[in-house]
């Protein structure tokens, strides 16, 4: 008998395990017993029933002889239907012993091909809460899903899961699962994105299952059964730059530890502060600097780079001095904004539903062509950190008396905004 686990394009590790009834090659030894015993018979009748001619007698005349020749004919109808009993009677076992066979196997489907990876922070931002270093864990759902395809109940005890850079923090509970059934398998681990040696999907998962008692059958011995995943299941990095898209963060599940990092990466806090606010704007000059300093998220390797894109305001252009990617060192690194306001109607009907000229400074701000990205090409995704908006926001307490400042400067600039 084999154990298999199998995904819905191919057979997957099969292992063997011991099966229960008579020890192995007993089939054989049956055969050569029951017809031993005829050959045994045939041997001891041939001594009694002498089949030779005999030369006295050669049209078979002698009454004796006769008696020979029907006894002769006798025996050989005795050995065909004692052979043909003993074929029937091996064959009965052999079927037997494999119908016992597959019933006893244990038969499982990986479905979809590989594990699923959902971020597991919650929290009451957006529903979602990061931690404050990317060198801690990262708290994860891997979802296996699986199909009992086999003859008998299954009991699944455990989900192990063996890989760098992943721990399991809370194994899947144990699951029964009957005989055309499936069962979604969640384990909580906790993810080491800094790891150097993290995989891209996940791999070394084991799952610890056996066959439950049924219909007077005993439950089956406990088995270790390694699963291994499809790579052409997983939603691969495009090649070039980036991957395409940010995977939200509870809402949607990817199958990639590095989406998962990077996506939560940029969702962390960059550390951001601003600084020496321009003075002397007017209608004639309608212009606000300031210099934004760039400290990065703590645990990362990050860099500061102008975006191919950078977000349109109505009626504001804005530029920086930094003109190539840096990369943010223990110093961090110092960027001079200038906004120049070239519309006040316009900017001031796009503040108008978007909440007024209190939220101008976080509006000058996203304008600003500046993004922070991670250095580590694993973890960079099509979108940007938005930590620059979290920094503006008035509501973040980091303005710490700049807001007022800039709001002046605006004021003046447009006095009717």
């Amino acid at each position: 008998m084999t154990d298999l686990v199998e995904s819905d394009e191919e057979l997957l590790d099969p292992l063997p395990r011991p099966l229960p009834g008579p020890a192995a090659g007993s089939r054989d030894r049956d055969r050569p017993s029951a017809l031993g015993r005829l050959a045994a018979a045939a041997r001891r009748l041939r001594a009694g029933t002498p089949l030779g001619g005999d030369p006295d007698d050669p049209d078979g005349a002698d009454p004796q002889r006769r008696q020979r020749l029907l006894r002769a004919g006798a025996l050989a109808l005795a050995l065909a239907a004692g052979a043909g009993a003993a074929g029937v009677a091996v064959h009965r076992v052999d079927l037997h012993r494999d119908q016992a066979r597959v019933q006893d196997r244990l038969l499982l489907h990986l479905l979809g091909g590989g594990a699923s990876l959902t971020y597991a922070g919650t929290g009451a931002r957006d529903g979602v809460s990061v931690p404050d270093s990317f060198a801690a864990p990262l708290a994860t759902d891997l979802t296996i899903g699986l199909r009992n395809d086999g003859a008998l109940p299954v009991e699944i005890t455990g989900v192990t899961v063996r890989q760098p850079g992943v721990r399991v923090v809370t194994p899947a509970p144990t699951a029964t699962v009957k005989p055309g059934a499936s069962v979604a398998l969640t384990t909580r681990v906790a993810v080491q994105c800094t790891a150097a040696d993290l995989p891209q999907t996940p791999s070394g998962v084991t799952l610890s299952v056996h066959t439950l008692a049924d219909h007077g059958r005993p439950a089956g011995d406990p088995t270790e059964l390694p699963l291994t995943f499809t790579g052409g299941a997983f939603d691969e990095p495009p090649s070039g730059a980036g991957q395409t898209g940010t995977y939200l963060i509870g809402s949607y599940v990817t199958k990639n530890f590095y989406h998962l990092c990077g996506s939560v990466l940029a969702r962390m806090p960059v550390g951001l502060t601003v600084k020496n606010p321009s003075t002397g704007a007017g209608p004639d000059n309608p212009v606000v600097r300031y210099t934004v300093h760039v400290a990065g998220t703590p645990g990362s390797v990050q860099a500061v780079t102008p975006p191919a894109s950078p977000p349109q305001v109505p009626g504001v252009s804005a530029e920086t001095d930094l003109h190539s990617t840096q990369p943010i060192g223990n110093e961090g690194v110092d960027v001079a904004v200038t906004d120049r306001i070239t519309d006040c109607t316009a900017f001031g009907n796009f503040l108008a539903i978007r909440g007024g000229a209190a939220t101008a400074t976080l509006w000058l701000s996203y304008a600003s062509p500046v993004a922070v990205v991670p250095t580590d090409q694993r973890f960079v995704t099509s979108t940007p950190s938005d930590a620059a908006l979290e920094a503006f926001d008035p509501q973040s307490g980091r303005m710490s008396g700049f807001e007022d400042a800039l709001l002046e400067q605006i004021a003046a600039a447009c006095p009717n905004l």
